[in-house]
């Protein structure tokens, strides 16, 4: 009896330490998007056996191996509400919902009946919630039903000791990439990432960038050397032809389609980044440019400001004139400030948004759930 007992104790606490992982998108995608992964990456870490699940059939082979099930996305979550509540198993869900979309394209309140039904139901009956800003976390539980809502910011994909290496990287770049004499970038060269897609390039603030450029054009003032990454999309001719047409070709660069290596590369051999969005959940492109050591420049809204805190140049009206400015300013900053800009930048990731932190986070509510 005490044998069998032992057994089934045994067999508890292995399904204890298994997490159904589902993230409903192409395997492409976990790479690209590699915030899919950092949790893959924590979980493991954690000591739980995690089963990824991409697709239907995926879930049905491994929904009975594990006790929790933690995925992202409230409205594509929905279906397991029923099914853990029978079963007895945990739901834990993440992602972000745009709440209020200022430009008119895409918000919670835009979503079709059904959608916005599911979002409710989820956001309701999930056993944990877990929002990576608190922009996120207080616009959604504020006009939406709740349980156990958890902050737990989005976080840097490389642990501290990496950091470390990077923050010495940047440092030597800065000493390649000054004036000796005074102390200004020899070339200031930005980058900013983008799907893309007509939507995408509204929403990232893409559109009023390359207004900006015709404003300082017009005004003879020094145009920044500008890469633009992204994935491919349907406002990728509009972006070519808009380039050519206002002779911009010496001074913006495309880079499409480029592999992981590639893109950070080009976030750590630029003096900014610059992202004046119109929306964001978090901004993971913007910690992804803090990590390679390059400070960012930021609209005022949602939760950009949150990311970049005061190390970050924040863009106070979404206007071209504005934004023109603000770009002009960069190339007045020194040697000294900017290095002060790089150290602090790291200095945030490791205090809150390092890969340690969301891990110690994971930790408390998968533990605990």
């Amino acid at each position: 009896m005490n044998q069998m007992k032992n057994k089934l104790s045994k067999s508890k606490n292995i399904i204890n330490k298994r997490v159904m992982y589902v993230v409903p998108i192409p395997s492409e995608y976990i790479e690209l998007w590699i915030w899919y992964k950092i949790d893959y990456d924590i979980l493991n870490d954690l000591g739980y056996e995690v089963f990824l699940c991409q697709n239907f059939k995926d879930i049905l082979l491994n929904i009975n191996k594990a006790k929790i099930i933690y995925g992202w996305w409230w409205s594509r979550m929905a279906i397991f509400i029923l099914f853990c509540k029978l079963l007895k198993k945990k739901l834990i869900i993440t992602g972000a919902i745009h709440m209020f979309d200022l430009i008119g394209i895409d918000d919670f309140w835009r979503f079709n009946f059904i959608k916005k039904f599911l979002t409710k139901i989820s956001l309701r009956f999930a056993d944990a919630n877990i929002f990576m800003s608190k922009d996120q976390y207080q616009s959604i539980t504020n006009h939406i039903r709740t349980f156990n809502p958890k902050l737990v910011y989005s976080c840097s994909q490389n642990k501290i000791e990496q950091l470390n290496i990077l923050k010495e990287k940047k440092l030597n770049w800065i000493e390649n990439n000054f004036n000796k004499k005074d102390g200004y970038a020899k070339d200031l060269t930005i980058c900013t990432m983008c799907w893309q897609t007509k939507e995408s390039q509204v929403r990232k603030g893409l559109i009023i960038l390359l207004q900006s450029y015709l404003v300082l054009k017009k005004l003879n003032l020094t145009l920044p050397k500008l890469t633009i990454m992204g994935k491919e999309g349907n406002g990728l001719k509009s972006l070519k032809e808009f380039i050519s047409k206002n002779n911009l070709n010496n001074h913006i660069k495309l880079e499409i389609n480029i592999s992981v290596e590639r893109k950070n590369k080009v976030l750590s051999a630029s003096n900014f980044y610059v992202q004046s969005s119109w929306y964001e959940g978090f901004g993971n492109a913007v910690l992804e440019a803090m990590e390679q050591g390059t400070p960012a420049l930021v609209s005022r809204y949602s939760a950009q400001p949150e990311v970049v805190g005061k190390i970050g140049i924040i863009n106070l009206e979404q206007t071209p004139e504005s934004l023109a400015d603000e770009l002009n300013k960069l190339s007045r900053i020194k040697k000294n400030q900017y290095i002060e800009m790089v150290e602090k930048g790291f200095k945030r990731i490791e205090d809150l948004f390092s890969y340690e932190k969301r891990r110690e986070k994971f930790k408390e509510i998968f533990d605990n759930i």
